[in-house]
């Protein structure tokens, strides 16, 4: 019995070798480097030397340089490694120099700069702070990030406005939102997104994201600002500015999960009418992942309709009800990725 036992077992570990390791083996995984510069300057018309020692230390600016690397699976859990690759600048003041970073499921994992364990922490511990900031970078960043700006579809600013906000309609499609003390600015030309917080009137928090789409057509944030004011303990009033800049964004899919080919009759999108005025027509052809949707973008890059569950063989039906006159692409997701055709909306 205990040699079945044992025979068993080494069976399915055998078995495990061969068809468990996939589980291992990313996904997706996508790399960028960011590169983090935070600063601290006194208010406009504030006194300079009512500052401690400690706050004139913080005027000088600290420069942190960090190659980031999250992995995907297949089971949906991510790890994600950031190498720091200024440790002696960055933590000059202090006594171990971080040298690497591991978040996953299990927790955070801190290493200096030898390679040895610094701090291990749960991933059910407070004291993770590091793992939130992690887990907002691999929200920004993941395969499945937004491919177009995040704008306030017409149906959204409506109910904004019925909640209390105002909402004012700016030139080249910008919107500008504000309640209370709160005021939020979408320029989707410039895919930056602007929020600030008031006290009196007066700016106390400001934040800016700068988006752009990256080589696998995700929108990824490229640029970060964060001001916000600060009473130190010797009481004096401080503004602390941070900007983070990402850049050498690169996605590399493994091609064991790759998509499988289009069709051979996937060829270019056929829509109708085109020009259009009150509905746009299309059968998808069997290059498209059934049970996926159909985007209508604007000039600006702005979704402003989507089909849903689309189906091989199926027409749909768009209306184009509300959309003024101008230049649009219809988008569905293929088999062998994102397929666009481009038409126009007459009035």
């Amino acid at each position: 019995m205990q040699r079945f036992i044992l025979a068993f077992a080494l069976l399915a570990c055998f078995h495990s070798l061969l068809f468990g390791q996939k589980s291992d083996v990313p996904v997706r995984t996508t790399r960028y480097t960011l590169e983090e510069l935070t600063t601290y300057k006194v208010p406009q018309g504030a006194a300079a030397n009512a500052l401690s020692p400690l706050d004139k230390v913080l005027l000088l600016p600290k420069r942190l340089l960090r190659q980031v690397e999250t992995h995907e699976f297949a089971d949906g859990s991510t790890a994600t490694t950031i190498q720091i690759l200024n440790p002696t600048e960055a933590f000059a003041e202090w006594p171990v120099k971080m040298g690497r970073i591991e978040y996953d499921n299990s927790g955070t994992r801190i290493y200096d700069t030898e390679g040895k364990l610094y701090q291990d922490i749960p991933s059910d511990s407070a004291r993770s702070a590091e793992r939130l900031q992690l887990a907002q970078l691999r929200q920004n960043n993941s395969s499945d990030a937004p491919t177009s700006f995040p704008m306030p579809d017409a149906g959204t600013l409506s109910a904004l406005q019925n909640s209390g906000y105002v909402v004012n309609n700016l030139p080249q499609g910008a919107v500008k939102l504000g309640k209370d003390n709160l005021e939020a600015l979408y320029e989707p030309q410039q895919m930056r997104i602007t929020r600030t917080k008031y006290h009196n009137d007066s700016p106390v928090e400001s934040s800016v994201r700068k988006y752009a789409l990256s080589d696998d057509q995700r929108l990824r944030i490229v640029y970060e600002r964060d001001e916000v004011m600060e009473f130190r303990p010797s009481g004096a009033c401080m503004e602390r500015v941070t900007q983070r800049r990402y850049t050498n964004y690169s996605t590399n899919t493994d091609s064991r999960y790759a998509k499988p080919a289009a069709a051979p009759n996937a060829g270019p999108l056929q829509v109708w009418p085109n020009p259009a005025s009150d509905y746009l027509y299309l059968t998808p052809d069997a290059g498209v992942v059934p049970g996926s949707s159909a985007e209508i973008i604007n000039a600006l890059g702005v979704t402003v309709r989507t089909q849903h569950n689309i189906q091989a063989g199926v027409r749909l039906e768009i209306p184009l009800a509300g959309l003024p006159a101008g230049a649009y692409f219809l988008r569905v997701q293929g088999l062998e990725g994102a397929r666009n055709v481009r038409f126009a909306v007459q009035r």
